[in-house]
């Protein structure tokens, strides 16, 4: 059973979030705790520049509700990396919550991203192609 990260919009609220769950858990919205969600569909494009992959993400503040951003976080220290403000979280570069191969700085996402998939030789088809 893995974690996975979507990006959902509560029905309650309209507030759009990203969470990271269990796969067969369902997350509860973190302005009003519904649980009626709707999950946004991926959706493939061509990302070519640093602008359009940051376009639409979320600094971690965002990404996560307190509990699990704290959690993370102190996952993240425990592993000698302490993040910043505008990191983004990216789940598909971790083998573990809060792995600090996670953490991708938004003033350079393309060299990160590069850096991580070639020390962990992974192929990678997108905004980086390895």
């Amino acid at each position: 059973m893995g974690y996975v990260t979507y990006d959902y919009t509560c029905l309650a609220c309209n507030k759009t979030f990203e969470a990271m769950h269990l796969r067969d858990e369902k997350p509860s919205c973190p302005a009003c705790q519904s649980k009626k969600l709707q999950r946004h569909q991926p959706v493939c494009a061509v990302v070519n520049t640093t602008t359009q992959f940051l376009k639409g993400r979320h600094w971690l503040s965002d990404q996560f509700n307190d509990w699990q951003l704290k959690e993370l976080v102190a996952d993240a220290k425990k592993h000698g990396y302490t993040p910043k403000d505008n990191d983004i979280y990216l789940s598909q570069l971790a083998d573990f919550p809060g792995d600090p191969k996670a953490f991708v700085s938004a003033s350079d996402p393309a060299g990160h991203i590069v850096e991580v998939c070639k020390k962990t030789n992974r192929k990678c088809q997108g905004f980086v192609n390895l």
